[in-house]
């Protein structure tokens, strides 16, 4: 029944073989225990025989199972091994005696290229992973350090190594192998090794940084210094030891410090000592002899060096000559006594007022620039009641907007001095700023502009009366650059050249302006005054978009602009046509008065020689007659006679000279073809 029993149970799906056996001896070993305690019962040989078999069945299957479970232990602590192994970054792979694998890991399957552990399992490691050195050359397997260890039990460390992968490609790797043992027995190694191409690669930059910097300390115009925890110098650049004429080796250490002033060297020794100690920056001035033996000041700056982790290295630090600074600070205190006795005799004032308590420090003539000295309480609401009120809304937007926007400011205000006058004043500065950013000083200069401003009104007053005095004249003024090709013209040339206001003009626009008849000559006079850089002057008709033409006057004058090699052209035009056309009529009304004139000697030259002189002939004939009468006779009145006939040939004769000279004046005027044309006509 019991077998039965355990045959169904076995044939059932899922359930061990080993279960149902396991359960069927129990039954069978409670069979017997019950058995033997029957103390009535006196079994047979037979059956002692059988329950000593039963017996040794059990005690056989009790053994058989506790090694089973001995080994389901050792497979799940290698299980767990493996995991262990598997989860870890670092390759790892195990050799026997014969420098076999015997196990690796997933991260040295992955590094070495390899998918499965059997594409390893029983291999040859030297001959798979270790068979060429990094330049190409064999590897002897009697060289190889990792299969050293299996016969002199010495743990090995590398970092020179490199492992070839499946695909025939190299890596670096650093690599420790321990002898594994069994015992005091070797019976193997274990090697765990990482891929160290990232740290060679991050190495050679650092290298390449470190020789960098160093080239750039070298051929830095600074003297820099490095010392290390010991504080003692173990790096000065080529600026320092050109400095001191010196080899490295004997500035290195604290021999430098044979080169500072003695009155400056415990000063220097102290501030190093204390601010090394407490890791803290210090800028120090001492006086270092040159290698020409003079002693020069140099402004040493050192701060501490850390690691990325914040361990202390050291310090390094630069140091600058600043001699030439101490020689300038000492002309700049000179020149500030010079220009306090400059602003003391001009009219300006420097100042500096504290924002907060209102104290206003000024020297110059800042003071009297407001009439006089500002020694009230409140200085600054003292300045602000002697700002003009029509400035003073204007003027505190100005400084409140530098202060916000953190820039200079520059404002021209007036002020109401104590002496009823009136000034005007330019004032310039700026505000200097806390390290939280509010505003602590406000420094400044103030000038008097007030004979500028005067002069400015002059001038714009007289520019008015210009353009005024331009405007009705009708005249206008252009100035052309030859940089940019532009005409810029006032509203006057473009009414002048019947342009439209809003019209841009260039060059090429003036001179289509121009009448076709005059716009070569024009561009010649144009071009003769650039080239010669003279004064010119050109009439010309232009040619209003109507038709109209209308007669221009142009005169200008050629300029270099400073700094630069473009000509500038200044000039002005007006309109000549009524001009023009009053020339035209005087030439009419001239040409009618010589055509009267030319009448009226006619008629005077005809009266002269027709008339007069005739007149006069008739009486110097009468005289010739009268003076041969008898009673006439005597000498006296002979003489007399011969006189006044005398007298009256002259005078004709005059007359006749005075009747030729009074001849036509066309002949003067108009030329011999015009006056020959104009007779031939009034004898026509």
């Amino acid at each position: 029944m019991h077998v039965s029993k355990a045959a169904d149970v076995k044939n059932r799906p899922g359930i061990s073989w080993w279960f149902i056996s396991f359960t069927a001896l129990l039954a069978l070993e409670g069979i017997a225990v019950s058995i033997l305690n029957q103390r009535d019962l006196r079994p047979a040989s037979g059956s002692i025989l059988f329950l000593v078999f039963v017996i040794g069945a059990v005690a056989l299957y009790r053994r058989i199972r506790e090694q089973e479970q001995l080994k389901a232990a050792v497979r799940e602590e290698e299980d767990k091994l493996r995991l262990v192994l598997d989860s870890t970054a670092e390759g790892i792979y195990g050799v026997d005696l014969n420098g076999s694998f015997t196990f690796c890991n997933r991260a040295a399957l992955k590094l070495l290229g390899y998918k499965a552990i059997e594409d390893l399992m029983g291999q040859k490691m030297h001959d798979h992973i270790h068979y060429m050195r990094p330049d190409g050359r064999p590897y002897p397997a009697c060289e190889c350090p990792v299969l050293a260890v299996l016969s002199n039990g010495k743990a090995f460390h590398s970092v020179d190594e490199v492992y070839w992968r499946r695909d025939g490609t190299a890596f670096p790797v650093e690599c420790w192998a321990h002898p594994q043992l069994d015992g005091l027995e070797i019976v193997g190694a274990v090697v765990t090794f990482i891929d160290i191409a990232e740290r060679r690669r991050a190495e050679e930059i650092h290298r390449e940084n470190i020789l960098k910097f160093c080239n750039i300390f070298d051929t830095a115009p600074v003297l820099i210094w490095t010392c290390g925890t010991d504080k003692l110098c173990d790096y000065f650049n080529q600026s320092w030891l050109a400095f001191t004429g010196r080899p490295l080796e004997a500035e290195l250490g604290n021999g430098w410090t044979d080169l500072v002033h003695p009155e400056d060297l415990e000063r220097c020794y102290r501030v190093f000592t204390e601010s090394f100690d407490a890791r803290q920056s210090f800028r120090m001035e001492y006086r270092l002899k040159r290698h020409d033996d003079e002693y020069r000041w140099v402004l040493d700056t050192g701060s501490p060096r850390f690691t990325q982790g914040g361990v202390f290295e050291g310090y390094i630090g630069s140091a600058v000559d600043v001699t030439e600074i101490k020689r300038a600070e000492k002309a700049v205190a000179m020149a500030n006594e010079r220009l306090q006795l400059a602003l003391e005799g001009g009219r300006a004032g420097v100042w500096d007022m504290d924002v907060t308590s209102g104290l206003n420090i000024q020297f110059g003539n800042s003071q009297v620039l407001f009439g006089s000295a500002q020694e009230g309480e409140d200085p600054i609401q003292e300045f602000w009641e002697r700002v003009h009120p029509d400035d003073q809304a204007r003027f505190r937007e100005t400084l409140e907007s530098a202060k916000l926007e953190k820039r200079r400011f520059r404002e021209e205000f007036r002020v109401l001095c104590t002496d009823t006058a009136m000034r005007w004043l330019s004032l310039e500065g700026k505000f200097l700023y806390s390290q939280s950013g509010d505003p602590e000083r406000m420094l400044g200069i103030t000038i008097d502009i007030t004979e500028r401003k005067q002069t400015e009104e002059a001038l714009q007053k007289n520019e008015q009366e210009f353009s005024l005095a331009f405007e009705a004249a009708r005249i206008g003024w252009w100035v052309w650059n030859e940089e940019t090709g532009h005409v810029t013209t006032s509203e006057g040339t473009k009414t002048v050249l019947g342009l439209p206001s809003d019209l841009e003009i260039s060059l090429q626009t003036f001179l289509d302006s121009v009448h076709p008849e005059d716009r070569d000559q024009v561009y010649r006079t144009w071009q003769q005054s650039l080239e010669a850089g003279t004064l010119f002057f050109v009439e010309y008709k232009v040619l209003w978009p109507n038709g109209t033409i209308r007669w221009v006057e142009s005169r200008g004058h050629t300029y270099s602009r400073p700094r630069s090699s473009f000509m500038q052209m200044i000039g002005v035009c007006m309109d000549i046509t009524e001009r023009k056309r009053s020339e035209e009529e005087l030439r009419s009304i001239g040409g009618r008065l010589i055509e009267a004139q030319e009448q009226e000697r006619i008629r005077i030259a005809r009266e002269l020689h027709d008339d007069l002189c005739q007149r006069l002939a008739l009486l110097e004939i009468d005289l010739e007659r009268i003076k041969y009468q008898p009673e006439l006779q005597r000498p006296e009145l002979q003489q007399s006679m011969e006189h006044l006939t005398q007298f009256t040939r002259e005078i004709g004769s005059d007359l006749q000279s005075l009747s030729h000279e009074l001849h036509s004046s066309k002949l003067e005027i108009l030329g011999t073809a015009a006056a020959m044309k104009s007779f031939c006509a009034e004898f026509a």
